[in-house]
This record gives structure tokens, C-alpha cells and sequence, in this order.
């Protein structure tokens, strides 16, 4: 009996590490795509000022 209630408590704690371990890694991909879609949305509008001041010094590229 006290066997099982030992495998029970140690299998309790490692699925709570396991669930853990997947909300650190689910937070990690989460960042990543925010990151990404901040680098993104940013580079488009250096790429308009970098237009922009091709045609205003006459560079027309």
C-alpha cells in the first residue's frame, strides 16, 4: 500500500514538472511569434522612411 501512495506522489509531482515544462515552452513560442511580428512591423515602416528619403534626395531606387 505505501508503495503505490509513493509511485502516486512521485507520478503527481513529475506531471506537474512535465505541465510546467509546457507552459515555459508554450510562453517561449508565444514571445518568439510577438517578437517576430513586432521585428516585422517595424522593418515595414523603416523600409517607408527609407523610401521616403530616397525620393526626397532624388534617389528614386
Amino acid at each position: 500500500m505505501a508503495s503505490k501512495l509513493s509511485y502516486l506522489w512521485f507520478s503527481i509531482h513529475n506531471d506537474r514538472g512535465e505541465v510546467y515544462v509546457e507552459y515555459v515552452v508554450l510562453a517561449g513560442l508565444a514571445m518568439l511569434v510577438i517578437l517576430g511580428s513586432i521585428q516585422y512591423f517595424f522593418g515595414g515602416i523603416s523600409d517607408l522612411f527609407t523610401r521616403l528619403g530616397g525620393t526626397v534626395r532624388g534617389l528614386d531606387e
